[in-house]
Order: structure tokens, then sequence, then C-alpha cells
């Protein structure tokens, strides 16, 4: 009791070589919004994290006459197969600009090129070439917006000789995505339902934000991280202590820390005053200390108890 052994798993483990990547791209669709300009589309309250279909793509080359009044975010890595100055060409009817990362985060991105009412392969270059490194990989989004007719958004890259102008879109070779995340949710019927699974041998998996389809349970990375198993510490003076993620809204499912001195038995609710930060909208961050100090403690033990209803 108190004790959770995760199972044994294999993991398989792909390693990219330069220029290889995964095959497919992250996609993100958010439908009825009118207008043709790209900040339609972000200035939408329900962007970025709410969109309204989301995918994986091959390729930077988006599905052709999909429809009106939309907008999507294809985005992931780009993993370019040599070191050398890469010029980037693009397509689009209406909308669309391509950013691409100086590194593999999203918050350096910089806008490589832009455009508007072209037709399929009427390509607009970029202003400058872009040096990249081979073996490296760099964020990269398509932002596209489209309200009616004909429709398309491409890029490409002078992939042949780099700086020499042949253009060519830039295929699943050189690209790789994102896993999916599971869209906002209060219950775990829903949650269960988005990632096929059933019953409750996934509850912990939802009560702190693990992908149970990856088949691991870490710890959380005390104080910054957003996913885990509760972390356990044993302060200098205070004793026992626990760092867990908790959901803000999720009726029939309830947290509980208790306290003992006893493994088998004796294990009583914290009254500890909880110490609270918020996470984002769903999330938030839960520190609470044994109110038995170390100096008055023999054994000490602690859990988590998630009930769902």
């Amino acid at each position: 009791d108190g004790v959770e052994t995760s199972p044994e798993a294999t993991v398989s483990i792909n390693v990219l070589s330069p220029g290889v990547g995964t095959g497919q791209i992250n996609r993100d669709v958010w439908i009825e919004i009118p207008g043709y300009l790209i900040s339609d589309l972000t200035s939408s309250p329900n962007y970025p994290d709410r969109p309204d279909e989301s995918g994986f793509i091959e390729s930077l080359d988006a599905p052709q006459d999909w429809g009106n009044d939309y907008g999507q975010r294809i985005y992931g890595y780009l993993h370019p197969p040599t070191s050398g100055d890469y010029t980037f060409f693009i397509s689009s009817s209406a909308r669309s600009e391509f950013w691409l990362g100086t590194d593999d985060t999203p918050e350096n991105l910089v806008k490589i090129c832009n455009s508007y009412d072209r037709t399929v392969g009427d390509w607009t270059a970029a202003a400058s070439p872009v040096a990249l490194v081979g073996g490296q990989r760099y964020f990269f989004e398509l932002l596209h917006k489209e309200n009616g007719g004909g429709d398309h958004a491409q890029v490409a890259w002078d992939l042949a000789q780099p700086g020499m102008g042949i253009t060519n879109i830039i295929t699943g070779t050189y690209l790789s995505g994102l896993p999916l995340e599971a869209p906002a949710t209060t219950t775990y019927a829903d949650w269960s339902s988005w990632y096929g699974v059933f019953g409750d041998a996934y509850l912990l998996d939802f009560a702190f934000n693990l992908d149970p389809t990856l088949g691991e349970t870490p710890i959380l990375v005390p104080t910054t991280g957003t996913m885990g198993l509760p972390y356990w510490e044993v302060l200098e003076i205070d004793g026992l202590a626990v760092e867990y993620l908790r959901r803000k809204d999720a009726p029939g499912t309830t947290y509980s820390v208790q306290f003992t001195d006893s493994l088998m038995s004796n294990w009583v609710d914290s009254a500890a005053t909880e110490t609270i930060s918020p996470i984002n909208g769903t999330w938030e961050r839960v520190i609470v200390e044994d109110e038995v100090d170390i100096a008055n403690a023999t054994n000490r033990f602690g859990r988590v108890i998630v009930i769902q209803n």
C-alpha cells in the first residue's frame, strides 16, 4: 500500500541521422474563420491551443482545395542533410508565412518568407539564404489563411545545391513532428476516449499529465516539471514533503495527500496548508509538507491518493 511499481517496458529509440526525419509533421486547423490575413488566424481566441482538427502530413505541402474560411498551422522540426546556405521558397493562396527557428525551440522563430495569391508552383523566394548546420534540427511553422476559391500552401528549398536556387518541396525525409497532446478536458472519460484507453489502470496518467500510450512513468521534475508522478523529498528541518500536479477542473476526480508513521496503517489526510502555483489553464503545482518535523519522527511515509468517482 502506498507503493507504485511501474511494469517492465521495452523502449525503441530511433536516432535521426543527419537530414533524416520521421516523415510526419503536425497540422492544426481552425475552421469558420473569415478573412484572408494571417492575423485573422492568430487573433482567433482559439489560436493556438484549441484547433478544430489536429493531425499529421508528410511534407511541407498542405492539402490543396481543402475548404474556405479556415486557417492552419503546420509545424515541427527541419533536419538539413548538410551544412550550407539554404534559400527557402513559399507558394500559397490566399496568404502564408514560413517561420524558422535558430534552434529547436519555438521561442526563437524568425520569419523567412511569405506569399499571397500565388498559383501552385509559383514561388516567392526568401530575401536571403539561411545558414543551417547539417545534423541539427530546427523548429519551424508554416501559417496559412484561406478565405475562398482554390487554396494551397507549400514550402521548398534549394536542396540539390544550397545557394543555387533549385527548388524542391521539403519532404518527410527532412522533417519530424511533435507528439499530439490530448485536448484540454475535464473528465477522465473524455481523456480515456481520446487516447483509446479504458479502465482505472490509467487514472494516474490522467491525474499527473502522463501519456498512457508511452508505457513510462517518470517522476515530476521539481519546480519546473509539467508531467510525472509526485516528487518526494526530505527537507533538512521540516521533514517529508511532496510536490505534485493537480488538474484544476476535473469533476469526479479528487486528490488527497496522506502521511503516516506506519507504512501498513494509520494513514491520515494532511491538514497542512498547500502551496499552490498555477501552470496553465488546466494544471497547477501543489506542494505539501508533513506537519511532523523530522526531529520528532522515527519513520514517516507519504502518499498522494487519486480517487475517480
